[in-house]
């Protein structure tokens, strides 16, 4: 579009311009151009390591592409989320349990305790805030929760 080509001339000049590479990263979103976005995204990443949204965001698209390789990417960057910052990471945790379900024909023992762990995080978050949700995102989770397969 008119529009990807405007950023991709800007950052032709001006490769570190954090702004257009989300910019960019946005549209492509907009158009469902998955791949083209998670790019963006590892661009952004680089210029900016220490922002665990950047990894959120990145992990979400991973999963959204689908495939195992992508699912245990996404894995990872929402490791390095958690991993950067566990407070009011939500969407990290909820994050963990999609894929967590998604990779269920290759669950192992870590990968059932990560689940565990994600859930458990969510359902103190809820009781903490008093949320009337509790009992859905607890049996939600429950139902994705990955089984042994060994």
């Amino acid at each position: 579009s008119a529009a990807s080509d405007v950023y991709k001339r800007q950052l032709e000049i001006f490769m570190s311009d954090i702004d257009a590479w989300q910019e960019l990263a946005d549209l492509y979103i907009s158009q469902q151009l998955y791949q083209y976005a998670g790019f963006c995204y590892e661009e952004l990443i680089l210029a900016s390591p220490d922002n665990y949204h950047l990894y959120v965001q990145y992990a979400e698209i991973l999963y959204t592409i689908g495939g195992s390789e992508n699912y245990n990417m996404a894995l990872r960057y929402y490791s390095y989320a958690l991993e950067m910052s566990e407070d009011n990471n939500l969407r990290a945790f909820y994050g963990l349990c999609l894929v967590l379900h998604q990779l269920k024909g290759f669950a192992s023992k870590d990968n059932i305790r990560l689940f565990d762990l994600a859930h458990q995080k969510l359902i103190d978050f809820y009781k903490s805030v008093g949320s009337d949700k509790l009992s859905i995102v607890d049996k939600v989770l429950k139902k994705l929760k990955p089984t042994e397969t060994f």
